[in-house]
């Protein structure tokens, strides 16, 4: 009924992935796709390939919840509204900070 993605980074992978989705099936996917997007931390696990400026802007301090909050607002302005955010995990003891992933949902909200 539904399709989830793995995490995203760049807000045109969604519409990268239909794209070619068309062209190999002849149609765009006939159920909703639910992109996740990662909250990260410098020190959290992450999944798939960060780009090089993300890693950078968390290294200069940038805060994970800020990238993911982009991230989403720049997905919404194209016209994708179904994504899940994924809380940075940290490293070792598998605790994730759930209060990161609301301040990303409270910029929602605001909006």
């Amino acid at each position: 009924e539904f399709l989830i993605s793995q995490a995203v980074y760049d807000s045109k992978t969604p519409e990268d992935f239909v794209e070619k989705y068309n062209v190999d099936f002849g149609d765009a996917p006939g159920v909703p796709i639910f992109y996740g997007i990662p909250v990260l931390t410098q020190d959290g696990r992450v999944f798939g390939q960060v780009p090089k400026a993300t890693e950078r802007d968390l290294r200069n301090g940038r805060p994970g919840s800020d990238i993911a909050s982009e991230l989403m607002h720049s997905l919404m302005d194209r016209g994708i509204n179904c994504f899940y955010l994924v809380p940075p995990i940290q490293k070792g003891t598998g605790r994730r900070d759930y209060a990161a992933a609301q301040e990303c949902i409270a910029t929602i909200k605001s909006r």
